[in-house]
């Protein structure tokens, strides 16, 4: 394969300045420091074009709370579910290999996944449960067409995971992996565990821990030298505080241990920087190369951002569990899409997005998308629960209106 060669060889790495070239756009910096001075936490954005970075920026609260100043750089994030975009691209790179077929039985690799059982509710105490009627496919895992589900947004697998002393999803447990469905597979869609799983047939396929795999076939060559599941003690010095709101507004800081987890989820389990996570997206704006260094052909990222299955629900969530997160409807009202590398806007988003834009977020409020119309990507950045709150939902909106007005208004 190209990617083979080009990056195994003495296991070169991209090197870039992509700061060279990055305009200021003082509106945006007035707007990250309005929204800090104002209750936000932290606060980051970027925008990358295909050449350079457009644009940085970032505050944070300043000890005492009522001040700003510059986040420490480059500053570390719990990146959480954005971690699926790389678990997806390491699928598909042993997709080009010819490893793994997308609509095999995800069995021929996981045989926890042989026999699945659909949980259909509870009858008193005890769940009620039947087998499924077909097996889950590779696609299906990797779409959230396979019936798996997240307990912080399906209630009945948050009931059967505390009635079983089941660890949550995210513990670094392969136990918390062992779930029953909430339908059959291919018959719906609903947000869930299936990157997790997804993680496992690439340490199955290639033998190799996710965080070598990770490393060594995408980290690597791209140049992402702070991007782990493991936080070292460099990583922790500079990692943002992750926050909680309760209802009243008021911000608290969640104390968070950092031992190596017993299983990589592929997930959610990623912690890094933005300016790592802008070589990721600047490598996919150039159809999957960065520097000499080639990640993925450029017709598997074109199939990375392709959406395979559609509809006004996808990507609409009801919270289980609000401390942890809120309900979830990016596109409110519109149709959406769900493609291998996260949710798709079919229609113009409400904040200037361009229509096929793909894109996702992590459970900490961190966002990004890829705005191939226009030829940008875009990351915002946050460390607070819950998900999806209004306050950062006020900020991503505002952020996206000001970038979009900004590209449309100066040629990039």
């Amino acid at each position: 394969m190209p990617h083979d060669r080009e990056h195994r060889e003495g296991h070169e790495t991209a090197v870039i300045n992509i700061e060279e070239t990055m305009a200021r756009w003082p509106e945006l910096d007035s707007f990250i420091e309005d929204a800090v001075s104002k209750g936000v936490p932290q606060l980051a954005a970027a925008v990358i074009g295909p050449d350079r970075l457009l644009y940085r920026g970032s505050r944070q609260r300043g000890g005492d709370g009522s001040q700003t100043r510059p986040s420490l750089a480059p500053a570390v994030y719990w990146l959480a579910s954005m971690s699926k975009l790389v678990t997806a691209i390491a699928v598909l790179q042993l997709w080009e290999r010819d490893l793994l077929q997308w609509d095999a039985p995800v069995a021929t690799w996981l045989p926890e996944l042989a026999s699945p059982s659909v949980l259909e509710g509870f009858r008193g105490q005890n769940p009620v449960l039947r087998p499924a009627a077909s097996p889950i496919t590779l696609r299906q895992l990797m779409t959230h067409q396979s019936g798996l589900a997240y307990p912080i947004w399906q209630s009945d697998i948050a009931r059967y995971i505390s009635q079983r002393g089941i660890p949550m999803p995210g513990s670094g447990k392969i136990e918390s992996l062992a779930l029953p469905l909430v339908f059959d597979p291919g018959t719906s869609w609903m947000y869930g565990i299936g990157l997790d799983w997804a993680g496992q047939i690439v340490e199955r396929v290639s033998g190799k821990t996710l965080e070598a795999y990770f490393q060594e076939e995408i980290f690597q060559p791209l140049g992402m030298r702070d991007t782990s599941f493991l936080v070292n003690a460099s990583m922790r010095e500079r990692l943002v505080d992750l926050m909680s709101m309760d209802d009243a507004g008021a911000m608290g800081l969640i104390e968070r241990s950092f031992t190596a987890p017993e299983t990589f989820m592929g997930g959610s389990g990623l912690y890094g920087t933005e300016e790592d996570f802008s070589k990721l997206l600047m490598a996919l704006l150039r159809s999957g190369e960065l520097a000499g260094q080639r990640i993925l052909r450029a017709e598997t990222v074109a199939l990375l951002l392709q959406p395979q299955v559609r509809g006004t629900h996808i990507g609409v969530l009801q919270t289980a569990m609000p401390r942890v997160a809120a309900d979830v409807d990016l596109h409110a009202g519109a149709e959406s899409g769900w493609a291998l590398g996260g949710l798709v806007n079919v229609q113009a988003g409400a904040s200037g997005r361009s229509p096929g834009s793909v894109g996702w977020a992590g459970a900490a409020n961190t966002f990004f998308w890829i705005d191939r119309p226009r030829g940008v990507a875009v990351q915002v950045m946050m460390q607070m629960l819950p998900f999806a709150n209004p306050l950062a939902l006020k900020t991503l909106a505002g952020v996206e209106e000001l970038i979009c007005r900004m590209l449309d208004d100066r040629p990039v």
